[in-house]
């Protein structure tokens, strides 16, 4: 089912399905793949917290602290994942 989706966005990188695409890979922590489809979410709508935490998080756990704290800087006043994103910010340092 997953493969389905991936080839949906990949011929139109529609930003909801890039976001459960992502989700799903969070889940299953394949962060290269997280990052990718983070990505494309946040191409479409930079603002999107769901797709920055997710990214964040995936960067951190490739111990990419650089991106992971561009990500994770910008969420740290957003009302849902500010707390998330300062305890990783606070690890990374």
């Amino acid at each position: 089912m997953i493969e389905y989706l991936e080839k949906s966005v990949n011929i139109n990188p529609d930003p909801r399905i890039a976001l459960s695409i992502a989700g799903h890979y969070n889940g299953v922590k394949s962060w290269s793949k997280v990052i990718q489809y983070s990505t494309i979410v946040l191409s479409a709508e930079p603002n999107n917290s769901d797709a920055r935490i997710l990214r964040g998080v995936a960067y951190y756990q490739q111990k990419n602290y650089t991106a992971a704290k561009a990500d994770l800087e910008r969420l740290t006043s957003d009302p849902k994942y500010g707390n998330q994103a300062q305890a990783i910010l606070k690890a990374i340092k």
